[in-house]
């Protein structure tokens, strides 16, 4: 395997970036070689909403709590000297870059300005 160009590899993670935001990703933050990205799992309302509906408002419950607890997750896509995309979930690499977690959103670090 031979590494790509620069431009090359801009395209593959752009490509990526594309695939990933057509399922409903965010992008938070992207460079040339890698890209930050949120997603929440989507919460089918109709459904809930008929089982509501079914079981007398017993159900309701449920759905609070489904929904309380939809947290968005994120995540780094990279592209490495050959090419290829590399989806990383490790907190570690997702709060590279100025991002960070505080009460369930990512929120950018202020920069030290000394």
């Amino acid at each position: 395997m031979h590494p790509v160009s620069p431009e090359q590899r801009q395209q593959m993670l752009n490509m990526a970036v594309n695939s990933e935001v057509a399922r409903g990703a965010q992008v938070l933050e992207m460079n040339q070689t890698s890209a930050v990205l949120s997603e929440v799992d989507a919460i089918n309302h109709v459904l809930h909403l008929m089982i509501t509906v079914f079981t007398c408002g017993f159900w309701v419950l449920v759905w609070l709590l489904v929904a309380a607890t939809a947290r968005p997750r994120s995540f780094r896509l990279t592209v490495d000297e050959f090419g290829i995309v590399q989806r990383s979930s490790s907190p570690k690499l997702v709060t590279a870059g100025g991002w960070e977690p505080h009460d369930g959103l990512w929120w950018r670090r202020p920069t030290d300005r000394r």
